[in-house]
């Protein structure tokens, strides 16, 4: 099948709900997004299965969150809590996903590519053209595989492994070294054991099994008064063994 598609949408603007003062007070306007798709999707002999798609977005007065009211006068730009309209951008790319089920052996695969590019940028703020907005990855991966066993009267026991991979990311709107999250890759393992009705099963998990300490989030306050960084960091390395019992109507 092959598809394309054109959307629009829009944010209502708004003002700030949180002036430390009355000079931080400031309305901003609504966001607009025209999107553009097209893209393909296919089955072959019902074993292979291949998706891709290639976007383009026009993005228009782009609602983010400031640390600095670069609106008000020296001495109350900060402490700052307030969306702006951080300026415009050209959002494109493209993703692929594959499945492949041969029989007993499965894979899955996918990978994704966004190219963020300000074309403009309110010259009174600190968001410059070479900037990306928050939490926005370049890059994407993942593969999965896995193989069933059979065990005869004794049923089956199926390993299966994940690696998924997430590029580099700023958290804030104004990029610096100190909110750059970067990149990082986690390795999730299970082996599943299923009776021959498959009436019972037992798996067991393993989930960031290399135990990559990274981050989620960064709340970077660190040039204004506050003057930290708060981060939220991904979860460790975990197991769990779970049991599933099925019933027959």
């Amino acid at each position: 099948m092959i598809y394309g598609e054109l959307s629009t949408g829009y944010k209502a603007g708004g003002v700030n709900a949180r002036p430390f003062f009355p000079s931080q007070r400031h309305a901003f306007n609504p966001e607009t997004l025209d999107s553009y798709e097209i893209g393909l999707k296919t089955a072959f002999h019902r074993t292979l299965r291949l998706n891709t798609a290639i976007f383009y977005n026009d993005y228009k007065d782009i609602q983010l969150p400031l640390t600095n009211c670069y609106w008000a006068p020296p001495g109350q730009q900060v402490p700052c809590a307030s969306q702006d309209n951080a300026g415009s951008a050209h959002v494109q790319g493209f993703e692929v996903e594959t499945e492949w089920n041969p029989g007993r052996f499965s894979l899955d695969a996918s990978y994704s590519y966004l190219h963020f590019k300000y074309y403009e940028v309110d010259p009174l703020g600190a968001v410059t053209l070479d900037m990306v907005s928050p939490f926005t990855p370049e890059k994407k991966a993942s593969v999965g595989l896995q193989y069933e066993f059979g065990l005869g009267k004794h049923g089956s026991i199926t390993p299966r492994l994940d690696v998924n991979y997430t590029d580099q990311v700023y958290s804030a709107a104004v990029n610096a070294p100190t909110n750059l999250i970067d990149g990082y890759t986690l390795e999730n393992v299970r082996v599943t054991w299923r009776s021959e009705n498959d009436s019972w099963r037992v798996g067991l998990e393993g989930t960031n099994i290399g135990n990559k300490y990274y981050y989620v989030t960064l709340f970077d306050l660190s040039r204004n008064a506050a003057g930290y960084i708060n981060g939220q960091p991904g979860r460790p390395e975990e197991w769990a063994i779970t049991f599933t019992r099925s019933f027959n109507q």
